[in-house]
């Protein structure tokens, strides 16, 4: 009121108006500062994290690794082009829907299970998977699961970020063939040896057989040894072009002891006679989940 009683206008005025301009009196003046000191740094924070956001959606889209977004019920809620890219399912398509969409069948229940302890207990999970695209076809992937936690501390969303290892698993299997081969020409002798002392034994107890042909009982002993041999021999062949072509593997559980009983008797085709190998296994159930090419 201090303006108004010194320009004489108070006077003119009454309470009600002279308060009235007074107040808008008050906000003229302090606009000013209040814009610069409230209005101007609540705009500029609101533009920095817009900026910052779109920069972050901007890498996201642009990353050359599929992400993926989900809720903490497992509903899609984000998705890049490169995760359509790789999987065929577009941003639409993806969104809504459940990361079961990708599933190929291949893992078991136990496998997922191990997963999800792994996030629950630590917050993340990384490793590979058989994922299957949108027009079906199964491929190997690098998976990386995150789980993100509010200021509360329970979990609102989970980020995974996928990678086709299709390309990789095919450079691998190119050089694990090339090494094949290098080992084949090692064993070559040792299998020509050990063929040739089963085609001489076969031979012998051929010969023995027809000296007693007049004997049944000998006759058959023979031919149950030429049997076993000829088994025998068969086994040597299967090993080596089950280990020298580039045959299909699947993940299989299997006895452990018995994949290294079978890979000791592979490597003695290629070691010398004089060179005793003895082993002492397990009578322990022993399994492993590994690949194995099909029988």
């Amino acid at each position: 009121m201090i303006f108004f009683n010194i320009t004489g206008l108070d006077k003119l005025l009454s309470h009600e108006a002279e308060a009235t301009l007074d107040a808008l009196l008050l906000i003229t003046l302090s606009a000013t500062p209040i814009y610069i000191w409230v209005i101007k740094p609540i705009t500029l924070l609101s533009k920095y994290q817009q900026n910052k956001l779109n920069a972050l959606v901007s890498a996201l889209e642009g990353s050359g690794e599929a992400v993926i977004v989900t809720d903490q019920k497992g509903i899609i809620t984000y998705v890049n082009e490169s995760f359509s890219t790789m999987t065929g399912y577009s941003f639409a398509e993806a969104v809504g829907n459940n990361p079961h969409i990708l599933k190929s069948g291949k893992q078991s229940k136990d496998f997922y299970k191990m997963m999800w302890r792994s996030i629950i207990k630590t917050g993340e999970w990384s490793g590979e998977v058989w994922n299957k695209r949108k027009n079906d076809d199964i491929y190997p992937e690098r998976l990386h699961i995150k789980a993100i936690k509010g200021n509360d501390g329970k979990i609102k969303s989970y980020i995974g970020n996928l990678y086709d290892l299709t390309e990789e698993k095919n450079l691998q299997k190119m050089v694990l063939q090339a090494q094949k081969i290098d080992t084949v020409g090692s064993l070559v002798g040792g299998v020509a040896h050990n063929f040739n002392n089963m085609l001489a034994a076969i031979i012998g107890k051929t010969y023995l057989a027809k000296r007693v042909a007049g004997d049944p009982s000998k006759v058959l002993k023979h031919l149950e040894s030429i049997d076993d041999i000829s088994h025998d021999a068969a086994l040597i062949v299967s090993q080596l072009l089950t280990f020298s072509h580039n045959s299909p593997q699947q993940k299989q559980s299997t006895s452990l002891v018995e994949l290294i009983k079978e890979s000791v008797k592979t490597a003695q085709l290629g070691i010398s006679e004089d060179i005793n190998v003895t082993t002492s296994f397990t009578h322990e159930e022993l399994t492993v989940y590994c690949e194995l090419p099909p029988i």
